[in-house]
């Protein structure tokens, strides 16, 4: 058994604990929570750096929640969306790529809302869209 899983050790010793589902998916959901942090640090300095007014609001779970001006959302994106893309470049134990998906309101001044959420096409990741544009009345 410890063959195939090296966590077996942990299961017992956390089984007061933790369920085995909880266990397993514990070093995965660790891993993928500091990439992301990882991530959002890299985010925040290129928004400082290009003096960009977008803010990273929260993390919850495995995605980021930021309030990203109308003008800044095609720069915002790509940038996003070239880090998390380019991990596996900076961390030579990954073996493959990641992908980040976007959702996002229309502007909270034209009654857009975190319960109206649209998902950004993958065809906007590598395109410039203007997004004041798309938005306009």
């Amino acid at each position: 058994r410890s063959t195939l899983f090296p966590y077996t050790t942990l299961f017992r010793s956390l089984d007061k604990y933790m369920d085995r589902k909880t266990a397993t998916n514990y070093p995965i959901q660790s891993v993928s929570f500091q990439l992301l942090v990882n991530v959002l640090i890299q985010v925040s300095k290129y928004l400082k750096k290009e003096r960009m007014q977008s803010k990273l609001i929260a993390q919850i779970h495995d995605s980021c929640v930021a309030s990203v001006k109308l003008n800044e959302v095609d720069k915002y994106i790509k940038y996003f969306n070239e880090t998390v893309c380019t991990l596996h470049e900076r961390n030579k134990w990954m073996k493959v790529p990641m992908k980040a998906e976007f959702e996002m309101s229309k502007p909270a001044e034209k009654g857009g809302n975190f319960a109206q959420m649209y998902e950004v096409p993958e065809s906007m990741l590598t395109t410039h869209i203007d997004f004041n544009k798309v938005y306009e009345d």
